[in-house]
């Protein structure tokens, strides 16, 4: 039991430091508490299919299957996410709200009878929101992406957001 937590325990410190290097080395730079520029779409593209792929940055492969390995239970809190983002007029801070409730919802049910566990989810939980965070250009830039590959942004959309 102990060597199974502890494994565990190394799985998550591993990834934390990766997924600090990556945003310490990161080319781009870190932004003030919000993101700038930001489209402000409101009409779905014609034909549009939401995508999602669990827990983890479409752009890496590597975090992607770590994400799965690490957070196999958050995986439909991930999915909500994705298509979140990728819902015009929607606001990255309140997709990024709603997974974390998610997430915490799923620990209190998964591991009701047991404080140690229901614990332990919920830090890898906090985990994932500290990924999350509003001043990461990473994070602008997913859901800035995801908004133009859902979104139609015409003139007259961006117009209304500007009154």
């Amino acid at each position: 039991m102990i060597q199974s937590s502890l494994s565990s325990s190394s799985i998550l410190l591993f990834f934390i430091v990766v997924l600090s290097l990556y945003w310490l080395t990161s080319s781009t730079p870190l932004v003030n508490a919000k993101c700038p520029n930001l489209p402000s779409c409101k009409t779905h593209r014609a034909g549009f299919k939401p995508r999602f792929n669990g827990c983890g940055p479409r752009h890496s492969e590597i975090m992607r299957l770590l994400g799965s390995i690490l957070f196999d239970s958050f995986t439909p809190c991930c999915n909500e996410h994705d298509k979140c983002y990728e819902t015009c007029g929607n606001s990255r801070e309140t997709c990024d709200q709603i997974m974390y409730k998610c997430m915490v919802n799923t620990c209190n049910k998964l591991y009701s009878s047991s404080f140690a566990k229901r614990s332990w989810c919920k830090l890898k939980a906090e985990g994932i929101k500290m990924g999350l965070k509003p001043d990461s250009d990473v994070t602008c830039t997913a859901f800035a992406s995801a908004q133009q590959r859902a979104c139609d942004c015409s003139e007259d959309d961006e117009g209304e957001d500007e009154e």
